[in-house]
């Protein structure tokens, strides 16, 4: 049972660190597309 306690542990550890690292990422990306989106449509009207 203990393998499997420290198993969770573990994966809860690399889901966390997963969280910091690319949530931020994905906000960026998805915000700097949202914006290159409206100014494209901005210049084209």
């Amino acid at each position: 049972m203990s393998s499997k306690g420290e198993f969770l542990r573990m994966l809860r550890i690399v889901h966390e660190w997963l969280g910091i690292l690319v949530v931020p990422w994905v906000l960026i990306m998805g915000l700097t597309g949202f914006y290159l989106v409206l100014r494209e449509e901005s210049l084209t009207h």
